[in-house]
């Protein structure tokens, strides 16, 4: 169990979501960053040592800074990891429609509502 590296990914999410409660996307996003090169730095295991992609939380921060490319990249590498992830299929028809692209967007959609289980209510970028 690398646990050093563990704990340094709850550390800067902890960081980022003290920033997402002050409404600091900038410093969110830098902090979301850094998680996820922790992250990536994990050997494969299943489980997963780290219980999400943190790649989602990024892509909803970048979302929110306006860097709609960065989200998307984000959104698609967490879903490399975590195939079907309702979280990040959610975030990703955001960036679509942020881009105005209708299509995507019905196209993700109908993905991340076959995906999800339970009330959709709790999908929102800051819950990312």
């Amino acid at each position: 169990m690398p646990a050093a590296d563990v704990v340094a990914i709850a550390r800067h999410v902890l960081t980022a979501r003290i920033a997402q409660a002050q409404e600091d996307w900038p410093a969110a996003a830098r902090a979301f960053v850094d998680a996820k090169k922790v992250e990536d730095r994990l050997s494969y295991m299943e489980p997963r040592h780290w219980y999400y992609p943190v790649g989602q939380s990024l892509g909803a921060a970048l979302l929110r800074v306006g860097d709609i490319d960065g989200a998307e990249k984000a959104f698609l590498e967490s879903l490399d990891l975590a195939p079907n992830n309702g979280w990040a299929l959610f975030g990703l028809s955001e960036v679509y429609g942020a881009r105005g692209d209708e299509v995507l967007v019905e196209k993700t959609t109908r993905q991340w509502r076959d995906a999800w289980v339970g009330d959709t209510s709790m999908l929102r970028l800051d819950r990312l």
